[in-house]
């Protein structure tokens, strides 16, 4: 019975995986008509709804990562722990980082027929300094939870669900709420002293997703809950979308502090959403696609953001017809590029071992 729940509880790993990934993707395209389309405007509402909709997604990635690491009864000696994680996520860090700084040289050599002296030797400087390509944050965070993985995992091992609640608690009040009402003048004016330094970094804060993904795929969900947890994306859902678009409106400009993976509303979501497919999943003992597509997944992430920034620059973009359409269409060609570049550098001998 242990064996069938734990293929049930990585089943639903998988799954969330996969609409995590695709939900990156769906950021990346949509952003482009966020930031530029004029507020108000039919294809802005279209891309801003897009993107509090997938929101969630770097989120759920984190959660998935301590359901799985958190897990006591999977042996985490810090010698696996350094090679097989830390050790490997930095070589992929500066080699993505790399290649995405090579990308950048060449792409403006070849849209403007300009090369700035010293830019190569400047970007491998920024490359070894983590002056990363901002999509690359993520790895960056990976990092800081490797190292203290042990921490964490010590402490879920020790502490009854009561603790572990109360510690997810202090996260959201801490990391989630304290952070974004400190982004309003009214509140950070005031704030000073010690008190303006109890807020929860943005890096320190993913351990709060950690350990309320561990905490979710312990909590026994079962396929009668979908509903409920159903209700709750939808609520942070309405929560970001409702008040960026109303703020906006307002001020008649992009308001983006709701779409932060910290915000209450996208917190929010990602407990919706991982609650719900756990519960969707929680009589599935296998989904062999979902599995195979799980496991191109970090792949992808890596490489999509080099098919939307070239897709951009010859117009598959928001702008090739209603954003409505163009956002679905667009993601739908980036994903498909991403899962050929995926296919193709599995073929390499040891690096889809080490790069991918």
């Amino acid at each position: 019975m242990d064996n069938q729940l734990s293929r049930r509880r990585y089943c639903a790993i998988d799954l969330l995986k996969c609409i995590a990934c695709i939900g990156v993707i769906i950021i990346h395209v949509a952003s482009l008509g966020f930031s530029s389309y004029g507020v108000r405007h039919i294809n802005w509402v279209a891309c801003t709804a897009y993107e509090c909709l997938v929101r969630s997604s770097v989120p759920v990635f984190f959660m998935c990562t301590g359901a799985l690491l958190l897990d006591p009864a999977h042996s985490m000696p810090p010698k696996k722990l350094f090679f097989r994680y830390f050790l490997r996520m930095l070589l992929v860090l500066l080699f993505w980082a790399f290649l995405y700084m090579l990308y950048f040289i060449a792409g403006a050599g070849v849209l403007y027929g300009t090369y700035v002296p010293g830019s190569f030797s400047s970007g491998v400087k920024d490359v070894l300094t983590f002056h990363h390509h901002f999509h690359l944050y993520y790895l960056q965070i990976l990092l800081i939870i490797y190292i203290f993985l042990p921490m964490l995992r010590a402490f879920v091992s020790a502490a009854d669900r009561k603790l572990l609640g109360y510690a997810i608690l202090v996260w959201f009040v801490l990391g989630i709420l304290f952070p974004f009402l400190n982004t309003f003048s009214f509140f950070s004016s005031n704030l000073e002293g010690i008190p303006a330094q109890y807020p929860i970094s943005m890096t320190y804060s993913s351990f709060g997703y950690c350990l309320l993904g561990y905490w979710m795929r312990t909590a026994n969900i079962q396929k009668k809950d979908a509903k409920r947890w159903l209700c709750v994306y939808l609520l942070g859902f309405a929560v970001t979308f409702g008040v960026t678009v109303a703020v906006s409106f307002k001020n008649w400009a992009a308001y983006d502090a709701m779409l932060e993976s910290m915000s209450p509303g996208v917190a929010v979501m990602a407990a919706g959403l991982f609650g719900l497919v756990f519960a969707l999943c929680s009589e599935k003992d296998a989904m062999p696609r979902a599995a195979r597509f799980s496991k191109a997944s970090f792949c992808i992430y890596l490489v999509h953001h080099f098919y939307v920034m070239a897709f951009r620059t010859v117009g598959l973009n928001v702008y090739l017809c209603s954003s409505l359409i163009s956002v679905p269409l667009v993601s739908a060609l980036v994903l498909l590029c991403s899962l050929i570049t995926y296919w193709l550098l599995s073929k390499i001998p040891k690096f889809n071992r080490y790069f991918i």
